[in-house]
């Protein structure tokens, strides 16, 4: 178990499936990346499903959805730092719209992996300052409110940017207040703020098991 202030995460072995507990109700997104990221340092997470990371790249591909916040740490990082926020997006991101809903992700070569992962050496090139997407993604199963919780901090922070970047999302151009406007950094986003009603009560009590499996 990894426990960093205000958010618990551990391998649970009844269920074979990381899991999360919230233990503040001030615990942010910050504490949640910070928390899931300890994880992976430690050697039980790694024999879930190997030894040591071989820089396979699985983690690497596929859909890699973006929010206002890890664009801003990319670019304080250093990547596009000149550029705007709609001539970053054209420039390292893909905006996709499909039934109404728009979908912004990094950049995919070729191959299908992210054009930001370095194939030389098989390693990131933005790793210090990769996207929450990267940071949280684990090569192991999760229960349903440590993926659901991923998830809907991502669709928010993804919202945000949307709006940001004044592109139409199916809202009938409303405008309503996001838990992620006006934000720069994790840290000034609470969990409970991003969070359905049914999650948020699931996160705050470890017991029961339908609401381990989104009952």
């Amino acid at each position: 178990m990894v426990t960093i202030g205000k958010v618990s995460f551990w391998w649970d072995n009844e269920t074979e499936c990381y899991d999360l507990e919230v233990l503040d109700p001030s615990a942010t997104v910050a504490d949640y990346e910070k928390t899931v990221g300890g994880i992976l340092a430690t050697p039980e997470a790694r024999k879930k499903y190997s030894e040591h990371c071989v820089a396979c790249s699985i983690c690497c591909g596929g859909r890699l959805p973006l929010t206002v916040v890890d664009i801003y740490r990319l670019k304080f990082g250093g990547l596009g730092m000149a550029l705007p926020l709609n001539g970053w997006v054209a420039a390292y991101g893909v905006v996709q719209r499909q039934d109404g809903c728009v979908d912004v992700t990094l950049r995919l070569d070729e191959r299908e992996t992210c054009a930001l992962w370095n194939r030389n050496d098989g390693l990131c090139s933005v790793y210090e300052k990769r996207p929450l997407i990267c940071r949280t993604y684990i090569c192991a199963p999760l229960s349903w409110r440590a993926s659901e919780l991923r998830g809907q901090i991502v669709n928010s922070g993804e919202d945000e940017l949307v709006r940001m970047l004044g592109l139409p999302d199916g809202n009938g151009g409303k405008e309503k207040p996001q838990p992620f406007s006006g934000v720069l950094d994790y840290g000034g986003v609470l969990l409970r703020d991003v969070c359905s009603v049914k999650l948020w009560h699931s996160l705050t009590k470890r017991d029961g098991a339908m609401d381990l499996l989104g009952g």
